[in-house]
This record gives C-alpha cells, sequence and structure tokens, in this order.
C-alpha cells in the first residue's frame, strides 16, 4: 500500500507508514503546551478574535487556518480542526475590516458548504473588470471521516468588492475526472466521476493578459497529477486548462534527492511574473521546490529546483527531513525563501548490528493496524524501542514450534506466510518474545506483491489486541540482515535468497526513535537548474532543543510571507509565534520575533501596508487575527547599477531603512463625562497613546457666551498644556490641561461650555498627525 501520510492537513491519520512509527496525529494541532512568551524588534499592533455567528463567542482550539489580505479587509478561513458536530459546523471564514489597523472589526462570516472547510486556501485579487474576488478551498469535515455524500470539494469564489458582503459566485468548482483527466467543473459535466469535487488544500490566483487563472492543490491525485489550472476569467464559470504531475513531467528526482520518507507531491504554489514570464514556485513536499514557466498555463516548461539530498546540515541525519511546505519569492527575484513543515520532532531509527564498524541501517516499516488502518497495538517510538538480540524462529504459526526466548534473546525474527500476522504475535509473545519482526518473503514463495522482496506492507488483523509485543514488518533484506545472512543476499525474480530453516540465531538490533528537530527554513538563489542554497538553513532556537521536543506545541516554520521593497521575510511558526528575518548572501538571521504571554499558535502570515506603514498579519490558530509592526533594523535596499552607496548623515537615518513617511496614530482612551466644575477645579484630564514615539501637543479651543446676554457669541479662549510631552512608543499617559486663574472665574460664570479637543503629535522623522475631538461641558 502507498506510504501513509499525516502532513498538513492532506491526510489526518495519525502515522507515517514508510517510518512506521508512531508520535501523535501530525496534522495541524498544538500538544498542550506553547513556548514562553518573547518579544523583540515586534510591536503588537493590535488583535482580534473571531465570533462565529448563532455560536458561543470566541474561537475553538484549533479553528482558524490560513488567511489572506487585500485593500482594508484581512480574511481568515475557519478549518476546525476537530472532525465532530460541534467544530464543522464553524467551518467558513471571517472578514475582518483593518482599515484602523489598531482597531480591527469583525464586518462578516460566511459559512462552507456543509461538511466542507476552508483551510490552506485563502487569496485575493481584484480582477481586471474591477471586482475584488477572493478563493478558498474546500477540504471534508465530517464527523466519521468520510466524504459526503454529495457537494463539495474544488474551490469557491466570493465577489468581496463589498467585503461586509461577500456574494458567493461558485463554490465545489473543480475536478470531478479520474486521474489524468481534468473534467470541470460540476458532477454532470461529461467525463465526471463522482459527486463531490476532489479536494483541494490549497489555491492561489493570477492575472495574465487580461485573464485570471486558478492553480489548486488535488488532494485526491496526490503524488499523481496533483496540479490542476483553470481559467476563472469568468468566475462564475471557471473552465480547465490543464493539470500536472511535475515529478512525472520534469527531472525533480533525478538521483538519490529526497527527504525522508520519499513522499513527493504538490503541497503548496504562488505564480510571480518574473521578467515578463508567469512563473510558479511549487513546494514538492519530500522531492522540495520547483519552478516552471508557466506563461502558456496550458503547456508548462521546466525551470529548475531544489534538493534533499546529502547530510542535514543542522540535525546531522541522512537524510534530510525534506517536507517542502511553502516558498515565496524575493522581492527583487533574486532568492527563494522555503519553509519546511515539520510536526514530528523525532525520526525512525532502525539498525542492525549496531556496534559493528559499518552497521545496516534502515528506515522504512510497516506498522500494526486495524483492519480499518488506523495504527493500533504496541508501537515503536519515542517511549518504547526495540533493542537487544534477536533468534529466527520460522513461520511462528503454533507456539510449540517457536524456540522460547532465552535473556537477551527477546526479539523473534519470523517468516511472513502460513497463516495470520496476528497469530504469529500471539504464540511468539506466549513464547517469551517482546518483538516481533516479520519480513518479506520472495517471488518464489508468493505473487501477493504486498509481501515481496523490498514491499512495506502494515499489518492488519490487530483491531483488538491487548498483549505487548511490538509487532513490525521489513524488507526481506533486513530480515536477512538480522538473521546474519546479508551476504549475498539476492532479492528478485531471478534466483532469489531461499528462506532458511528455523532456528538461526540473529545479531542484535537497535529499533528506536532519536530527536531530528522541528521544521525550519532554506535560502536559495533563484534561478535555472538545481538551484543552490545560501548559507545554512534557519531555525529557531527552540526548534532544534530536544527540551521543547514535547508538551510545548508544534515548534515548526509554516509559512513566510516577502517583503516587498527589502531583503526582509515574515514567518509564522504555530507555536514559535511570528518571526522577522534579514537575509542575503550570508544566509538568513532573525531580527525580531513575537510569543503571545498567553502562547502562540500562528498559521497565516501576510504583510501589507497601511498608511505608509509596512505591516504584518497573521492568523492565530486558537484565536484570530494579530497585526504587528515591525521596529528592528532594515536592510538596505538594492542599489541601482553605476549608483554609489549612499552615506549615512551624522545622527540621520541609518543607510537602507525604510522612509518614514507615515503620520503617527494617535488613540484617545477617556470615555469619563466631563464637568465644567470639574474643569474649574482641577481642569481637563484624559488619556492618550501613540503608536510610536511622538512629542504630543494638547489644547481646548472652547467659545465662550455671556451670561448677561444669553445666546451672544464670546470669545474663543485657547486652554493649554504646559509644554509638550514626551510619549514613547505604545506608552499610555494622562494628561491634563488646566485653565489659568483669570479663566477659572471665566468659566464660573458659564453654565455651558462647547469645546474642541486637539492633539497633535509629532515623531522624530517630523511626520505629524492632530486628533480632534468635540467635548461639551455642563
Amino acid at each position: 500500500m502507498p506510504a501513509a501520510r499525516s502532513l498538513d492537513g492532506l491526510d489526518t491519520t495519525t502515522y507515517e507508514g514508510a517510518a512506521g512509527l508512531i508520535f501523535g496525529a501530525a496534522d495541524h494541532g498544538g500538544q498542550g503546551g506553547h513556548l514562553p512568551p518573547t518579544q523583540h524588534n515586534v510591536e503588537l499592533v493590535s488583535k482580534l478574535e473571531v465570533n462565529t455567528p448563532n455560536f458561543a463567542p470566541g474561537a475553538l482550539p484549533s479553528q482558524i487556518a490560513d488567511l489572506t489580505v487585500h485593500k482594508n479587509t484581512a480574511y481568515l478561513n475557519s478549518w476546525a480542526e476537530r472532525g465532530d458536530a460541534a467544530a464543522c459546523a464553524r467551518t467558513g471564514f471571517f472578514a475582518v475590516d483593518i482599515s484602523d489597523p489598531s482597531k480591527p472589526r469583525q464586518i462578516a462570516y460566511r459559512a462552507s458548504m456543509p461538511s466542507n472547510r476552508y483551510g490552506e486556501g485563502a487569496h485575493a485579487i481584484t480582477f481586471p473588470d474591477g471586482r475584488d474576488i477572493l478563493a478558498v478551498n474546500n477540504e471534508f469535515c465530517t464527523t466519521n471521516g468520510t466524504p459526503p455524500e454529495t457537494g463539495g470539494g474544488g474551490f469557491a469564489l466570493y465577489d468581496v468588492t463589498d467585503p461586509s458582503n461577500p456574494t458567493k459566485l461558485v463554490d465545489a468548482a473543480g475536478d470531478y475526472g479520474p486521474p489524468g483527466e481534468l473534467v470541470c467543473c460540476d458532477a454532470d459535466a461529461p467525463g465526471a466521476e463522482d459527486e463531490t469535487a476532489h479536494q483541494y488544500h490549497s489555491v492561489f490566483m493570477w492575472r495574465d493578459d487580461g485573464r485570471v487563472y486558478l492553480i489548486g492543490v488535488d488532494n485526491d491525485e496526490q503524488a499523481q497529477t496533483d496540479i490542476d489550472i483553470f481559467d476563472i476569467t469568468d468566475p462564475s464559470a471557471p473552465k480547465a486548462v490543464r493539470e500536472y504531475d511535475l515529478d512525472a513531467e520534469f527531472p525533480v528526482r533525478d538521483g538519490e534527492e529526497d527527504g525522508l520518507g520519499d513522499n513527493v507531491f504538490s503541497h503548496d504554489m504562488v505564480v510571480k511574473e518574473i521578467d515578463g514570464v508567469q512563473t510558479l514556485l511549487a513546494a514538492y513536499w519530500d522531492g522540495g521546490y520547483v519552478l516552471a514557466n508557466i506563461e502558456d498555463p496550458a503547456d508548462a516548461t521546466y525551470i529548475g529546483d531544489t534538493r534533499f539530498d546529502n547530510t542535514d546540515p543542522l540535525t546531522k541525519f541522512t537524510p534530510p527531513e525534506g517536507n517542502a511546505h511553502q516558498a515565496e519569492f524575493s522581492h527583487d527575484n533574486e532568492y527563494v525563501l522555503a519553509a519546511d513543515e515539520d510536526f514530528d520532532a523525532f525520526r525512525f531509527l532502525g539498525r542492525v548490528n549496531p556496534a559493528a564498524a559499518s552497521p545496516f541501517d534502515f528506515r522504512q516499516v510497516g506498522v500494526t493496524v486495524t483492519s480499518a488502518g488506523s495504527p493500533t497495538g504496541p508501537q515503536v517510538g519515542v517511549e518504547r524501542a526495540l533493542t537487544g538480540d534477536t533468534r529466527y524462529v520460522g513461520n511462528a504459526c503454533t507456539a510449540a514450534s517457536i524456540a522460547p526466548a532465552t535473556p537477551g534473546v527477546t526479539i523473534a525474527i519470523v517468516n511472513p506466510l502460513g497463516c495470520a500476522f496476528r497469530a504469529k504475535t500471539n504464540n511468539a509473545e506466549a513464547r517469551g518474545y517482546q518483538g516481533v519482526i516479520i519480513f518479506a518473503a520472495s517471488n518464489a514463495e508468493t505473487s501477493n506483491a504486498s509481501f515481496l522482496c523490498d514491499a512495506i506492507t502494515n499489518l492488519s488483523g490487530y483491531d483488538d489486541y491487548a498483549g505487548n509485543a511490538v509487532t513490525l514488518w521489513v524488507t526481506r533484506e533486513t530480515g536477512f540482515e538480522m538473521m546474519g545472512l546479508g551476504d549475498g543476499f539476492r532479492c528478485g525474480s531471478t534466483n532469489p535468497t531461499p528462506t532458511p530453516t528455523a532456528p538461526i540465531e540473529g545479531v542484535p538490533v537497535d529499533i528506536g526513535a532519536k530527536f531530528d528537530g522541528w521544521g525550519y527554513a532554506h535560502l536559495y538563489r533563484a534561478g535555472s537548474g538545481k538551484l543552490n542554497e545560501v548559507g545554512t538553513p534557519y531555525a529557531i532556537p527552540e526548534g532544534i532543543s530536544e527540551q521543547y521536543a514535547t508538551d510545548y506545541g508544534d515548534v515548526s516554520i509554516h509559512e513566510f510571507a516577502a517583503d516587498p521593497d527589502v531583503n526582509l521575510a515574515y514567518a509564522s511558526y504555530y507555536s514559535g509565534g511570528l518571526r522577522v528575518v534579514s537575509f542575503g548572501d550570508a544566509g538568513i538571521q532573525e531580527t525580531g520575533r513575537y510569543i503571545d504571554a498567553a502562547g502562540s499558535n500562528i498559521w497565516g502570515v501576510e504583510q501589507f501596508t497601511s498608511g505608509g506603514q509596512r505591516l504584518i498579519a497573521a492568523s492565530d490558530r486558537d484565536f484570530g487575527l494579530y497585526i504587528f509592526r515591525y521596529t528592528g533594523p532594515v536592510p538596505p535596499p538594492k542599489p541601482q547599477a553605476g549608483t554609489p552607496p549612499a552615506a549615512t548623515p551624522p545622527g540621520g537615518t541609518p543607510v537602507g531603512a525604510r522612509p518614514d513617511r507615515t503620520d503617527p496614530l494617535i488613540s484617545l482612551l477617556s470615555n469619563r463625562r466631563q464637568s465644567l466644575r470639574t474643569l474649574r477645579t482641577t481642569g481637563l484630564r484624559f488619556r492618550v497613546r501613540v503608536n510610536e514615539t511622538a512629542r504630543v501637543e494638547v489644547g481646548l479651543r472652547g467659545r465662550f457666551t455671556s451670561t448677561l446676554k444669553r445666546g451672544a457669541r464670546g470669545k474663543v479662549q485657547v486652554l493649554k498644556q504646559n509644554g509638550a510631552v514626551r510619549v514613547a512608543a505604545g506608552q499610555t499617559v494622562t494628561v491634563t490641561v488646566r485653565p489659568s486663574a483669570a479663566l477659572r472665574r471665566k468659566l464660573a460664570k458659564e453654565r455651558r461650555l462647547p469645546g474642541l479637543l486637539s492633539v497633535k503629535a509629532v515623531d522624530a522623522a517630523g511626520n505629524d498627525a492632530t486628533r480632534t475631538k468635540v467635548l461639551t461641558f455642563r
């Protein structure tokens, strides 16, 4: 059977058949704890917890998925990781007004189709006709894990020109055909096979020559034709363009260069016009990252790709983990920023004769599963290893035929034929063995392809197994190595090595798990052919420390958002929070970070500009929207050819810093009623906060009326604060404006005073802003 996967929500099984190791569910979701809070060069502008209409306020754990930002709105997908009715009822997307980044407001919610959910796919652009269109992906969300009988899958398109009133244009559009045939876009289309479209894990749109295209990741054709492209110029009537298997069409796998697990399939992608060419950048999991020319979406051509070969430079394991998850081009297209997602901080390691000068290593096993294919029974993992001497005991179909375990020899090697796997385990355990290793057969013994030579198969029939023995399946070659018979071993149709006669004393084995870190990032120099990595991979310290391997959530990178002007990028790191990095010829360096005091679980990240400021939007899976501002050092922009670098004036802005053209944001925080009596005695008191360090000046302009001639206009009097106040970024200060003695005497004659409060802030760059508020004193 194909190796089972547990990757980023595509398949929420709880094991990796290729590694045969149980470490818990490896999908999006924390493990209960979180990392300690931290903050460096990142300022929290605001945060907003989303509310699903008709449900209790707040977000469920792991409810929120990806986000996209378009114009003044952030769109957050509601993914609902839990597969129960309560969670699946909350699936859809939220629209949040971020026109004032300090005060985000939820302005709309749209539910997904029943039994569907929106996850990794969220993207909004403006179409040639001026409409703003949001694309979201559909994956199934059902309580029993089965697809809905009808309706769903594919992708949905919404008109969000009015973001407070999103209008659905099409839903469940996608591929309804068999593998290798793109059938668009409903169950009634010629050639359609199913009542539901194939599930799509991610979607992305781009414009070219007046047309609009959408590319999607087809879960149901994973590792086959899993990239689908549609023409959505008319978003109400998508048309099929073509589907691709880049692994088959391009030289993605030339040689031994795949990551651990050897799972090569499309996961995520972006399209960017570079030098007039629409360029696809696709994450291809253990196959690396792939660049393709899709100027003609129906005829993509290879540009280049990356590899996962040799020894991992950070963990020193061979091969590297792999898991190419998402990537972005740098602002100038010179680099590729790549995020390798990894939810398992340990890897399976099998070693035969570990004390030998050249031990035999293997990393693929089958595990015991229920009849439905779910892992069950004791498993090798973090808490339990199989270590010790071995003995070959034959087919183990009767307990009497098995030589009993002896001190130090408690692992039985077993032939696969003759009886059920469960019976073999029961019999070996009855004779004192704590581990059972079943090896594949030769083609002279069986015609069952699942049992032959180098096949890896999971061992079914263990639904109600209550014993304590660990049972594994290994290749025939590995089994012979364990019996000490590896020399001259042959496994093929010509003269295969026959199965020996039991009993045979084998050699020691060490089968268990080692910490190999969480997912991290790479920087590649963009180009053609095999791309070169720049520097060493970037990992947050917590991601390569075994201290944080369990009980601190998922410490893996998820995705990048590249700054559009300079060599900065913003990364979502699940429980590792938000990370800001600079990059260049020396590689990647962290320059900013933020983990909330209550812990973080950040999935999506996007940069956007508001009021001339670069801001960062992030989706926290357990909460909603966060908005950040990066306050750290900024790399210099790339100089134009022939232009000497600018010198830094004494006391001036550092070279390369983004010019500050942004006016300060002022918040008036007092809602207390103001009275004439208070104004006369103690003055006007209120609180003010500014988003950046600034000099603040305050005044109150009041028009006084004559008490002798009711209604007559009087003189405008200005009350000024005594000097300016210096306010640090984000600091809240209380300001008091006090009237003079002469003014207090005038105020004594007034019964009503209309006034205009004026607050002016001037930042270090000379940008100024004024906030006013009408007050009436009685």
